[in-house]
C-alpha cells in the first residue's frame, strides 16, 4: 500500500506544479494589463477606430489579430469572439452568429507539419457547418479593405440565406 500512496503524492505534487505555474502566468498577464490599455488605445487611435477596451485583447497574439479585431468589431459589434473554442479546435477570430472562423496566419503555413494541422482543423470545422477564411499577414496589411469586404460579403449571403423568403 505505501508504494502506490507514495504515487499517489506524486502526481499531486506535479498537479500542484502544473497548477502552479498556469497561477503564475495568470498573474502575470493581470499584472501587465495596466501597460496594456494605453498600447491598444494608441494602436486603435492610430488605425483610425474609436478607442474601446476589450480583454479580449489579451487572447491575441500578434498585431494582425488585433488589426482585424478592430475593424470587424466596428462592423459587427459584440459577435465578433477572439480565440473561440469549436469543439476541440481554438479559432484565432469567430463570428458565430454566421458560423465564420477566421485565422491570421503569419508565415507558418509553409511548414508542412503546421500545414497539415490546419488542413483538419478546416477539415473538423468544415464537417460542423463552419467556414474557414484564413489571411495572411501581407494581406492583413496592404489589403485590409478587400479582407474586410470578402468577409462581409460572405456574413450578407448568410443574412440573405437564413431570412426568410420574401414572396410579399
Amino acid at each position: 500500500m505505501l508504494p502506490l500512496f507514495n504515487n499517489r503524492t506524486d502526481g499531486c505534487r506535479q498537479l500542484s506544479w502544473k497548477f502552479r505555474k498556469l497561477r503564475r502566468k495568470w498573474r502575470h498577464h493581470w499584472l501587465c494589463i495596466p501597460f496594456f490599455i494605453p498600447v491598444w488605445i494608441y494602436e486603435q487611435v492610430r488605425l483610425g477606430f474609436f478607442p474601446f477596451i476589450h480583454f479580449q485583447l489579451l487572447h491575441t497574439c500578434n498585431p494582425w489579430e488585433r488589426k482585424l479585431f478592430y475593424a470587424l468589431y466596428s462592423k459587427f459589434g459584440r459577435d465578433v469572439k477572439i480565440h473561440y473554442p469549436i469543439h476541440r479546435h481554438r479559432v484565432a477570430i469567430a463570428i458565430p452568429k454566421y458560423k465564420l472562423a477566421l485565422e491570421c496566419d503569419g508565415d507558418t503555413v509553409i511548414r508542412p507539419k503546421k500545414q497539415l494541422r490546419f488542413q483538419t482543423k478546416k477539415h473538423d470545422l468544415g464537417k460542423q457547418g463552419w467556414k474557414v477564411m484564413r489571411f495572411s499577414r501581407r494581406r492583413l496589411s496592404g489589403q485590409m479593405d478587400q479582407v474586410i469586404r470578402e468577409i462581409t460579403e460572405y456574413t450578407d449571403i448568410m443574412k440573405r440565406r437564413k431570412s426568410p423568403g420574401q414572396f410579399t
